[in-house]
């Protein structure tokens, strides 16, 4: 299954390659952005002397941007990560809104390559049968690092890694170091 969906991926990135070399994407002043992307990580817990426990979390982040000067967009977005199997049955769910901005390089490449700087506000909400725990709060801070595969002058796959430090806001939180393997999304530019 993973050696498919990583086929699939680099197919995508070949076919890519051709459009892009013929396409700018709208990076200029006044062009706003309209997209988002995911993530999917499968998390396995083995503690010592004891059972491993397995399970998914799925996170997805619509967000909006605007290009206040050339190469340079603010953003605005939300995220929302939920676990699935043994491990996260009895998991919060993160809802997080973040504002950033975001920087593209000028490479010269076909691929437009960015790097950007996120901060935002994470609710963690206990599942709704849990009367015991409270919705905690934290601030996060992250790094969005990637690059966009035009597909035409205004819509794009984007693919990157987005490294983030998680603090939790309460009394004896612990607090996070988040890198995950990358993320998947597709923009658009208008």
């Amino acid at each position: 299954m993973r050696t498919s969906l990583v086929c699939l991926a680099l197919a995508l990135l070949i076919g890519a390659a051709p459009a892009a070399a013929q396409t700018d994407l709208q990076l200029t002043a006044g062009t706003m952005q309209v997209g988002g992307y995911g993530t999917i990580n499968i998390n396995t817990v083995m503690p010592d002397g004891g059972d491993s426990v397995t399970g998914t979390n799925l996170s997805i982040s619509p967000q909006f941007g605007y290009f206040i000067v050339d190469q340079v967009e603010l953003l605005a977005g939300a995220r929302l990560g939920i676990g699935f199997g043994d491990l996260y049955s009895t998991a919060d769910r993160l809802v997080t809104f973040f504002v950033g901005g975001r920087y593209f390089l000028p490479l010269g490449l076909p691929v437009p390559a960015y790097v950007g700087l996120d901060v935002g506000m994470g609710f963690n909400i206990p599942p709704s049968d849990d009367t015991t725990r409270e919705t905690t709060k934290g601030l996060e801070l992250a790094v969005p690092i990637g690059v966009l595969i035009p597909l035409n002058a205004h819509v794009a796959l984007d693919v990157g890694v987005r490294p983030a430090y998680a603090l939790s806001l309460q009394d004896g939180g612990t607090d996070q170091l988040l890198v995950p393997i990358g993320y998947f999304g597709v923009q658009s530019f208008f």
